[in-house]
């Protein structure tokens, strides 16, 4: 539908936003690292194919502001859990050294942007079709972050939105929301399947576009 939004809430965990320019699809996904060692993304591009008729060669793909390498500290079961996924962790986890109690220095630390790209690549999206962020949303005072700020539900919102002045057909947008807002799923089997979620455009807050 043109001129409508979808979009995903997040705080550190990672937005995907797709685009099938063929059959003008479009999918938001929230890739926190449990999400990501399902390979959400992959079972969205899945389904796409499935309804839509999408080929993964020709989508395009954002990965929005998220939480980055060198804040993303993790323990050294989560890293086991990519590994028996089937991630290449060579690539995606480093260890550190010790940890620094109280800061996101030392121990294991996981690029959730390079396992959700290595994701998109591993399902057929051309490496010149996928855009990622530098920006970390733990170091941005412009982004909520749920490690720097608490578990206190404000998120921004990872969006993505069909319009005709637009050069591939959309329009990418990150937005700040300014207090929690409340959806209408059920949060318990959110947690369960991690499946994409799907939310209204906001009235209110700030645009963060990706290139600031």
């Amino acid at each position: 539908v043109k001129g409508c939004a979808i979009g995903v809430r997040t705080a550190d965990c990672i937005p995907v936003l797709l685009y099938d320019p063929v059959h003008e699809a479009i999918a938001a996904i929230h890739s926190g690292w449990k999400g990501t060692v399902l390979q959400i993304s992959r079972k969205t591009i899945a389904e796409m194919s499935r309804r839509f008729g999408s080929s993964a060669s020709d989508l395009l793909a954002v990965i929005g502001p998220g939480i980055q390498k060198h804040n993303f500290q993790v323990g050294e079961e989560v890293v086991e859990r990519f590994r028996e996924a089937g991630f290449p962790v060579d690539d995606i986890a480093h260890w550190e050294g010790e940890r620094v109690e109280g800061t996101m220095r030392g121990g294991w630390h996981i690029d959730l942007i390079e396992a959700n790209r290595w994701i998109l690549l591993q399902a057929g999206i051309p490496a010149a079709n996928i855009q990622a962020s530098d920006i970390c949303t733990y170091d941005d005072q412009r982004l909520w972050s749920a490690r720097r700020d608490g578990t206190v539900q404000q998120r921004q919102v990872g969006r993505r939105q069909r319009h005709d002045r637009d050069v591939h057909g959309t329009r990418a947008s990150v937005q700040r929301l300014p207090q929690p807002r409340v959806d209408l799923v059920d949060r318990k089997e959110l947690r369960r399947t991690d499946k994409p979620r799907v939310f209204r455009q906001p009235t209110q807050g700030r645009r963060v576009a990706l290139d600031e």
